[in-house]
């Protein structure tokens, strides 16, 4: 019996050290595919990198100081529509894409709205967040959302900034729904998990992000190699590692500190493996389109599919779920 005992649980054991082995190799290789530029470029991201040293972006001057104030910075505000220059109208096409989509979905938002005053938000999900084009947004080249990604100028941002080709890894259109509950989940500093040598987000304001919107806060220098050095104690979620706004306030003076506040029409730019949070709409809802830039080489969970009718060869620059 002793003997029977023992070797159960033995066996219940072994499992568990290959899962722990497994994490820690995981980790291991995220880390020198992640952390460190060197290999990522020239190893991971060899072909891509080489095609964007043959050809790369012609960069008009509003795109040019977009990537300069990113790589000091790791943040920057600007205005689309020097961006776009002669593609300025795409904007409009984006505007009324976003509004068409939160009419449709008008019910939904009404009912998350309701159960967020009456239920708060839960443990492990973002309540206070809708996402309009669902968990697996369906993407077409002739999407105006798309379309704006893929625009020379905003992509071409997006390269310089990584000094390769890059792909537009997610996008949406999220509505963070106006609550005052306390802040949780992302509403909480932290950074993005290394999932890439880089993680660049795109914020396309629909509509003016005041302070009550919930705007994107980040502390300038933190995405910089001497930046991502600072290690401050943070908790797991369940979702992402969280710091505390006392731990935040004691390491960083305030002019480091900045808030994303805009207009219509203008889009944050942030390298999300920077300190930051955001999405605590207190007196008003946010509504953006979330755009995620990676490298081919990036780590992060996919989830754009081709929308009917639409196949992978029309999307070269998108990176799709198998």
């Amino acid at each position: 019996m002793v003997a029977e005992v023992s070797a159960q649980g033995a066996t219940g054991e072994v499992p568990q050290v290959f899962r722990k082995a497994r994490r820690s190799l995981g980790q291991a290789w995220r880390r020198v595919r992640c952390e460190n530029p060197v290999v990522s470029r020239y190893g991971f991201n060899l072909v891509s990198t080489l095609r964007y040293r043959q050809n790369p972006p012609a960069l008009s001057a509003p795109a040019q100081d977009v990537v300069r104030t990113l790589r000091r910075d790791g943040v920057i505000v600007a205005d689309s529509r020097a961006l776009l220059g002669p593609d300025a109208a795409l904007l409009d096409r984006v505007q009324d894409r976003v509004r068409a989509l939160k009419a449709e979905h008008a019910t939904v938002i009404e009912e998350r709205r309701a159960a967020l005053a009456r239920d708060g938000v839960g443990a492990r999900s973002k309540d206070y967040l809708v996402e309009l084009l669902g968990t697996r947004p369906e993407v077409d080249p002739r999407d105006p959302l798309v379309q704006f990604a893929l625009q020379e100028q905003v992509l071409g941002i997006a390269e310089a900034y990584f000094e390769t080709r890059v792909r537009l890894h997610d996008v949406n259109v999220w509505q963070n729904l106006a609550t005052d509950a306390p802040a949780s989940k992302s509403q909480k500093w932290h950074r993005d998990l290394l999932e890439d040598t880089k993680i660049l987000k795109a914020f396309l304001y629909v509509d003016d992000v005041p302070a009550g919107a919930g705007p994107l806060r980040y502390v300038k220098g933190t995405n910089t190699p001497q930046g991502r050095k600072i290690k401050l104690p943070s908790q797991w979620d369940g979702i992402g590692f969280r710091v505390e706004d006392e731990l935040i306030d004691a390491t960083f003076e305030e002019p480091v500190m900045v808030e994303a506040l805009g207009r219509a029409g203008d889009v944050a730019w942030a390298d999300t493996l920077g300190l930051h949070r955001g999405g605590h709409a207190k007196t008003v809802d946010r509504l953006v389109v979330m755009y995620t830039f990676c490298s081919p080489a990036c780590c992060r969970p996919k989830s754009l599919v081709p929308a009917q009718g639409v196949s992978r060869a029309d999307l070269p620059r998108v990176s799709l779920r198998r």
